[in-house]
This record gives structure tokens, sequence and C-alpha cells, in this order.
């Protein structure tokens, strides 16, 4: 599931604050950003180490969470705990295919589409035809058959670098010490 989670003064939007360590990164002191597919910080750090945003914030099943310094210095800790944790991991991900189009029926329309595409675009994307890595080809270390959602899934286990990730989680813990300095931090959570 993609996430997105607002640092708010109280009712008032907090202007846009850029991450000391990484002002490029798509997190900052404000805003934390999960995708909602499964290069999202939030499902990477499920499947890394079992823990994630949720994990971290505890959120419930609320939309609007006001922060004590208490609720603030505990989600601190555990944000450093998810840090240290995903800094030792094993840089394994998953990808699941379910794609029920029918783009391919054997090996040769197969091999067909990969040319199609290979001629028509560049970088890494996912359309109708599957899932494709023209720029970054990635390293397949395991293929495990099953379902999702019903559907016969193929998932590809494979090595990638994590670093995105482990900078997210270090903004988290930007975040929450930011949210420390306001007088009335509340975040907006979106799921």
């Amino acid at each position: 599931m993609g996430l997105d989670v607002y640092l708010c003064d109280g009712e008032n939007r907090v202007e846009e604050n850029p991450s000391e360590k990484y002002p490029e990164h798509t997190c900052n002191k404000v805003y934390l950003r999960s995708a909602y597919n499964e290069s999202g910080t939030n499902r990477v750090l499920r499947n890394l180490i079992g823990k994630d945003l949720y994990y971290i914030f505890e959120p419930g099943n609320e939309y609007e969470i006001p922060l004590s310094p208490e609720k603030i210095n505990s989600c601190i800790v555990r944000a450093k705990e998810v840090l240290e944790e995903i800094k030792v991991a094993p840089p394994y991900r998953v990808l699941s295919e379910w794609h029920t189009f029918g783009a391919a029926d054997n090996t040769e329309e197969a091999m067909q589409v990969f040319k199609e595409q290979l001629a028509q675009h560049k970088g890494s994307y996912s359309n109708s035809k599957g899932t494709f890595f023209l720029d970054k080809p990635i390293e397949v270390t395991g293929i495990i058959f099953g379902s999702h959602y019903g559907r016969p899934t193929t998932f590809l286990i494979f090595k990638s670098d994590i670093s995105y990730y482990i900078q997210a989680v270090e903004i988290v813990i930007e975040f929450l010490e930011y949210a420390l300095t306001l007088n009335n931090p509340v975040i907006y959570w979106s799921s």
C-alpha cells in the first residue's frame, strides 16, 4: 500500500523543508512519500525487515494524529531501530508479476515483445506487455511461483541497491526531530 505522511503545526501546513543530509530525496522534514507500487518505501521496508512506517508511527486508524513529545520520542526510538536493521538487511527485493493481458503465449512471442519494447522505449517501466529493466537490468536470484489476489503470480527475488530506503529512514528521523521544534505537531496520514 502506498502512503503519504504530512507534518503540520496544528492545522497549518509547514513550509517545504528538505533533508539536510539528502536534499534531493523525495522525502523531506515535513513530507514522507511511499509510492503505491512495489518500490514504495513502506513496502520495501516491510519486505526487507518486516517493519515499516506503520511500525514507526503506530497511527492506528486515525487520519490526523497529534504528536506529543513522548509519542515523537517513542517514534524516534523505533525509527532508529528500523535504521539499524535495514543497514544490515540482505539487499533483496521482491517483484510480483501477475499480468493477465496475455502479451505472449510462447518463448518466441515473449522475445518478440521484448525486442519491440527495446526498440521503442528506454528506462525501467511497466505496461500491459510486462515489466522492463532496460537501463538497469536486475540480478534475479530467485523465482517463486504462487498466487496474489487469487491470480497465478511469479515472484522474482532480486538484488537491489537499497541506499534510497536507508536514506528514507534517516529522513524519517529528521522529520521526527523537526516535529519536536513545532508548537503543535500533527501528522496527516494518507494511505
